[in-house]
């Protein structure tokens, strides 16, 4: 997977838990 692909699945997993596009990537790094 790239990074593209990467942020893409973030931001629909975020949409589909109804929370912030940034609070996976804060958890993440």
């Amino acid at each position: 997977m790239t990074l593209l692909h990467v942020v893409l699945f973030v931001l629909t997993a975020s949409v589909r838990l109804q929370r912030p596009w940034w609070v996976p990537l804060a958890m993440a790094q």
